[in-house]
């Protein structure tokens, strides 16, 4: 069977909302060539569970040409399938498995991007550590710099005044030796 619909078409088919795939009964009605509200009343018609219903079909509405509120439903990849067993046909068939397509095309372009996103986040926090490790680092060796520094001069200043005793000492005993 040929495909109908290309996988440049998938992120059109298929968003991302709270960092899972969904389409909307929109796109459905416009892909499988049926009107709106024919696809809200099979919804509505539906026999599964209300859990199944309620994990898989949330009720939104989306504004018309006209300016006015209208009903719509985002499915998951669940709901969308369930929905797709009413549709019949050859046609449907082939769009049935674009969507399933589009659904985990939507799905690895998540789970790479969340990999992506948590290294990124590693990386960020270990950095922000080592940077917080030398600020303190820096933070202390202001201080340590200071006693440091005055130790040094003070150790010079003891240096000048015993380098001139030696000095002296030298002298001293080479005249004594002489």
């Amino acid at each position: 069977m040929q495909h109908i619909i290309n996988e440049s078409e998938y992120a059109y088919m298929v968003a991302v909302d709270n960092g899972r795939p969904v389409t909307t009964s929109m796109k459905v009605a416009e892909y499988f060539g049926k009107r709106h509200k024919d696809v809200l009343r099979k919804i509505k018609l539906m026999k599964c569970s209300p859990e199944f219903n309620e994990r898989n079909f949330a009720p939104v509405e989306y504004i018309d040409s006209k300016g006015q509120r209208r009903p719509m439903y985002e499915m998951t990849k669940d709901g969308f399938i369930f929905l797709a067993f009413s549709f019949t046909g050859v046609k449907a068939d082939a769009i049935k498995e674009a969507y399933i397509n589009a659904f985990n095309w939507m799905a690895e372009r998540l789970k790479t991007f969340d990999h992506r996103r948590n290294e990124l986040s590693a990386l960020y926090a270990s950095g922000q550590y080592a940077a917080s490790l030398c600020g303190k680092g820096l933070n202390g060796w202001k201080h340590d710099k200071r006693d440091l520094e005055e130790k040094m001069d003070q150790l010079e200043i003891e240096g000048q005044l015993t380098i001139p005793f030696l000095n002296f000492a030298r002298e001293a005993s080479n005249e004594v030796a002489a």
